[in-house]
């Protein structure tokens, strides 16, 4: 039987992080937070209430997830409408999944999610299920996204190949005792605690 794959979504399947990074900062600018693009940089993977509350600490501002949604959310549903790409490397992985478990394990939102599911519905397609910041009371760098997508497949989560692009969903992967594949595209060097880097998700045997 092929191995269940756990996938993450931002970075991994999708060219989503020049958008949503740019996106974020803008929408905090726009609240009086003098954050920058490389400061954000090490909340990547993080759900939006962790990240929102260590900015809140950081910078001193107290901004509501509500708050602060009200700027961005129209932003980035029309970013994902019209710029983010699916990865060709990802595009491919998907086709070849055909009948593989897969759940697709994401730091995101709902309202989120589904707008990408909606733009790119092979996504929907070569998945059985998604895992999101609404279904986890402690998302990445935490293992509980990855353990309940696996306990959703019908797999211990040590039969699971997680695939991730970022240091937190690295970690959330490891603590959750499955096989992690970091994917590196750009040979940035921030997935090596995985158990194997790849440049291409065409990498990955699914046989």
């Amino acid at each position: 039987m092929p191995t269940p794959l756990l996938l993450d979504l931002d970075g991994t399947l999708i060219d989503s992080e020049p958008w949503y990074k740019k996106t974020e900062v803008a929408a905090l600018n726009d609240f009086g937070v003098p954050i920058t693009l490389e400061q954000m940089e090490e909340f990547t993977g993080l759900t939006l209430p962790v990240w929102l509350e260590k900015i809140d600490e950081r910078f001193g501002k107290s901004l509501t997830v509500e708050e602060f949604l009200s700027d961005y959310k129209p932003q980035m549903i029309a970013h994902v409408a019209n710029d983010v790409p699916l990865f060709e490397d990802a595009a491919r992985l998907l086709g070849r999944l055909n009948g593989t478990p897969a759940m697709l394990v994401t730091s995101s939102m709902d309202w989120y999610v589904e707008a990408v599911l909606e733009r790119f519905p092979e996504i929907r397609r070569a998945v059985q299920g998604v895992v999101c910041e609404a279904d986890v009371v402690r998302g990445k760098p935490e293992p509980e996204p990855y353990v309940l997508a696996a306990k959703r497949l019908g797999f211990p989560p040590q039969d699971c190949w997680v695939v991730e692009d970022a240091p937190n969903g690295i970690l959330a992967g490891l603590a959750a005792g499955c096989t992690v594949l970091g994917i590196d595209r750009h040979d940035r060097g921030n997935v090596s605690a995985a158990h194997r880097v790849v440049r291409s998700l065409d990498s990955i045997d699914l046989s």
